[in-house]
């Protein structure tokens, strides 16, 4: 079955460019988690929705946005919660930690407010029902630096689950899938060098892709989400452990405007896959 509902949802995908793809065989329930995203985050969450749901399958939403699709195959809910505010965001964004103490600060919080929301509390209750989970894996484009999808990792335990990277590759979750990059040729996206690097930049490259997965996976950020998750669920395995069991990645990238690298079958580029042609504008502007 897992299998099956992968194939189907890139096929979905896949098929929005071809357009030859034939009807679908059945319609898949699929929950799409992005509590914490920016806006154009949720810009590419929401095609690839409309794109599932147009072929006939029931999407429900868990996002920081208000409601906007019109979509009757479109279920958004909003859970309203102010933790990640823009302006903050941009102040932390000038201390030494380039934001990352901004993550620290909120995403604890944000967690033990998320799971006390009756919709929140509902859904998980529900989500067996689903055929798929897509996790939002990043946000914040002021910094680029990585999400922590782990706040939604109670949802996917047990079931198949895939992550959507709307920010290209991240050199972290392609070690947690089998795929570690060289620093020496494969540039962070924290620092966006062009190849060839020179001595100095593989340097600092290699320092930052060393030490920001430590930073955020051992000393800072997720000991203190699986504190909070292991207190509300006790019974849950380890997040990383958790981590491991995602079936595949679709990354917002394309070899031919990035880096190219090797990648696994489960890493797929899907760059510009939510661009669509431009709506006529108004005639009363």
């Amino acid at each position: 079955m897992k299998l099956i509902t992968l194939f189907v949802v890139v096929a979905a995908l896949t098929g929005n460019v071809a357009g030859v793809l034939p009807p679908a065989e059945r319609s898949y329930k699929i929950l799409m988690l992005l509590p914490v995203s920016a806006k154009s985050h949720w810009n590419m969450f929401m095609a690839i929705a409309e794109v599932l749901a147009d072929r006939g399958h029931k999407i429900v939403m868990i996002t920081n946005h208000p409601k906007v699709s019109t979509h009757p195959n479109i279920h958004e809910i909003h859970h309203e919660l102010r933790h990640m505010k823009l302006p903050d965001m941009f102040n932390k964004g000038k201390e030494m930690s380039g934001g990352l103490s901004a993550f620290r600060d909120f995403l604890p919080a944000m967690f033990r407010d998320l799971y006390k929301l009756p919709s929140v509390k509902h859904l998980y209750e529900k989500r067996k029902e689903f055929d798929l989970i897509i996790v939002n894996h990043m946000f914040n484009e002021f910094h680029r630096v990585p999400c922590c999808p782990q706040i939604m990792y109670p949802f996917v335990h047990e079931l198949p689950f895939i992550t959507i990277a709307t920010i290209a590759m991240d050199h972290r979750q392609s070690a947690v899938l089998g795929n570690v990059l060289n620093p020496s040729y494969a540039p962070n996206s924290l620092v966006g060098y062009r190849c060839p690097l020179s001595l100095w930049q593989r340097v600092k490259n290699t320092v930052i892709h060393s030490w920001l997965p430590f930073y955020w996976r051992k000393w800072a950020i997720v000991p203190l989400l699986q504190k909070e998750i292991s207190a509300q669920f006790p019974d849950l395995p380890p997040l990383m452990d958790i981590e491991r069991n995602q079936s595949l990645t679709l990354m917002n990238s394309h070899f031919s405007i990035t880096t190219p690298v090797p990648l696994l079958p489960s890493q797929v580029e899907v760059g510009a896959i939510h661009c669509r042609p431009a709506k006529p504008l108004p005639q009363v502007l």
